[in-house]
């Protein structure tokens, strides 16, 4: 997270119709590094303390499968011939009737629900995901026949986080929440190791050793601002990438979304403001703030995503839970975006979990079923962008692997640069934020 290192956008991966004067913006805001951490399924609305797990009972959230085929997906997000004349983008209504579920498939995760002593607690608006509360003991008949899967006979949780019931394997894609809680640290961080980035160190060194003849050799300057030698500053990025003041458009709209223990403060955005002459903008807020606890991540995001935009964008502050080691930190978001008329346009995630493991200890069926999500949302014209990660590519079991959802082809992906030798140009690509080597099939095939 340390300001003199910059954001870039390498490439537009997911094609999502960039009309939003926002999006550039947001790349731009993403200056920190990428949080690798984990989150739990948790009904819609959750505040950071729960955990999905109450008492007795179990709220399981169940992916219910679409009506439409996975191709359908990629042909309505690929040709919009279909579209009304009047429409650039589809509305959370018209996305319920083309790609909602059968109320058959609905029925079959009530009557499974019902079976064990459970029921269906609350639904989004497509009814695509429903939650289940069922008592914790039942879930290893629940599930019973579930590849690889145990759980616990007094209700303690199973062996997996996600899995298939396979009595309703027709109607749903996963159900997630039900493995063993695991209290998991607060602090998310995860840096590579190998890498020691130091800006005000490196320049001293390089001016110990010749600094002299560096000027000589670049002496018509970088093309980018001299303030960015000492530090990424909103006034300076917007120099740098030529952003206007002109003022965004009045319907815009942007958010980050943050996991955890990661929270702002309202009083530090407006004490960053004031030191850099911006004007405030009220951040709103989603589900939760611990406006006392403050975290370093959650600070960057929104002190750069406001700094960074002009007029009055309306900006939205995302907060979710994270209370077991064995959870995934973006489902819940997803389905609070899959239930809301009105969600951010362009919505900025800093956080990613290696591909392996949502292929391994999720499944590629979940893998699916997350980028159907990211397709819906973008034929709705919300763009999302995830940050690559701080380590690259990363051998697992003799393949390389890199982040998710950044290696989503429906996403863009967001690497960062380095300001070249000691601030004189060219900009050179980071190389912990890069990487393109997918060994999940559904990402190589889209490649």
């Amino acid at each position: 997270g340390n300001p003199a290192r910059m954001a870039t956008c390498p490439r537009d991966r997911a094609a999502l119709r960039g009309k939003h004067a926002t999006a550039t913006l947001i790349c731009m805001a993403l200056v920190f590094s990428v949080l690798l951490s984990c989150a739990q399924a948790v009904p819609l609305n959750r505040k950071a303390q729960d955990s999905g797990i109450a008492g007795h009972f179990r709220e399981i959230v169940v992916a219910v499968k679409s009506k439409a085929p996975h191709l359908a997906f990629e042909q309505a997000f690929q040709d919009t011939s279909s579209l009304p004349r009047s429409q650039e983008h589809l509305t959370l209504s018209q996305i319920c009737d083309v790609f909602g579920p059968s109320p058959a498939s609905v029925e079959a995760v009530a009557q499974w629900a019902s079976s064990f002593g459970g029921h269906i607690s609350e639904k989004t608006t497509c009814q695509d995901f429903v939650v289940v509360r069922m008592p914790a003991h039942q879930l290893g008949n629940a599930f019973l026949g579930a590849e690889g899967l145990v759980c616990d006979e007094e209700g303690g949780g199973c062996n997996m986080a996600a899995a298939i019931p396979p009595s309703i394997r027709h109607a749903v894609d996963f159900a997630d929440g039900i493995g063993a809680p695991k209290p998991a640290p607060l602090s998310f961080t995860r840096r590579a190791a190998h890498r020691d980035f130091n800006p005000a160190s490196r320049r001293l060194r390089q001016t110990q050793h010749g600094s002299e003849d560096a000027d000589k050799k670049h002496k018509h300057g970088p093309w980018y601002p001299v303030c960015l030698k000492e530090a990424s500053t909103p006034p300076c990025l917007k120099q740098a990438y030529n952003v206007s003041d002109d003022a965004a458009p009045s319907h815009g709209s942007q958010g980050v979304a943050l996991f955890g223990g990661q929270f702002f403060s309202p009083s530090d955005l407006k004490s960053f403001d004031d030191k850099y002459k911006l004007t405030y903008k009220a951040v709103h807020v989603m589900n939760d703030n611990k406006e006392s606890e403050p975290g370093n991540e959650a600070t960057l995001d929104v002190e750069y995503i406001t700094g960074m935009a002009n007029g009055e964008l309306t900006t939205t502050f995302m907060h979710y839970a994270c209370t077991s080691e064995d959870c995934k930190p973006f489902l819940h978001w997803i389905m609070q975006q899959a239930n809301n008329s009105d969600a951010p346009l362009v919505q900025s995630v800093s956080v990613g979990t290696t591909e392996y493991e949502y292929v391994e200890a999720m499944g590629e069926q979940y893998l699916e079923r997350i980028n159907q999500e990211f397709m819906k949302a973008g034929m709705r014209g919300i763009s999302l962008l995830f940050a690559t990660g701080d380590k690259a590519s990363q051998i697992y079991n003799h393949k390389y692997w890199i982040n998710f959802p950044s290696a989503s082809p429906y996403v863009t992906a967001v690497g960062g640069v380095w300001l070249g030798e000691l601030g004189y140009g060219p900009l050179s690509v980071d190389p912990d934020t890069t990487g393109g080597v997918s060994n999940y099939e559904g990402h190589k095939q889209l490649a």
